[in-house]
């Protein structure tokens, strides 16, 4: 327990628990809202993070893409349509989340994403359990995304369970159909 005594030190070298609580939820809400937030700061971000060598490597491969891209169409020249949508592999705890929090942001900074928000679901989130019920949440999910990511967690276990009265198949062909609708 602290005593507020005059004698008393706070714990954390002079900052109190809640005071360490209470700014760490701040500079994660300020780095999801700042705006001046740049590409090369996000790829740094990503650069100081241990291990994941391969990933940073295809990080920066594909902002560089993105920008020779941006820059042509700004100039009115040809250049090539290609989808957007990533998919993450690796086991658990390997970054996969924060990655593609990473990526939101870099695709707000091109200019990709109008939010650049991530919105993160598994299994559960998608599928329900009775018939035409599964394709209305997966399209909540889907519309609640708009403007940013949609994060699916463990999406391996849409397929995994192929009884009948399984309808994650359905968020499968749901989910299908938006990503070629919303392709850009």
């Amino acid at each position: 327990r602290y005593d507020d005594s005059a004698n008393a030190k706070p714990p954390l070298g002079g900052i109190s628990a809640a005071a360490t609580f209470a700014d760490a939820v701040s500079k994660a809400a300020k780095d999801f809202e700042d705006d001046d937030m740049t590409i090369q700061s996000i790829l740094d971000d990503i650069d100081s993070m241990i291990g994941l060598e391969s990933v940073k490597h295809e990080i920066h491969n594909l902002v560089n893409l993105l920008q020779v891209q941006k820059m042509r169409a700004e100039k009115g020249l040809k250049h090539p349509v290609m989808s957007n949508h990533l998919v993450f592999t690796g086991n658990p705890g390997t970054g996969k989340t924060t990655i593609a929090r990473k990526i939101s942001k870099i695709y707000k900074c091109l200019g990709l994403l109008e939010k650049g928000h991530l919105v993160e679901t598994d299994r559960s989130g998608m599928v329900a359990g009775y018939m035409g019920q599964t394709a209305e949440k997966v399209t909540e999910l889907i519309n609640s995304a708009m403007g940013g990511i949609l994060f699916i967690d463990e999406a391996y276990a849409l397929s995994n369970n192929k009884m009948e009265g399984d309808f994650g198949q359905e968020a499968i062909d749901t989910l299908l159909k938006a990503m070629e609708d919303h392709r850009d």
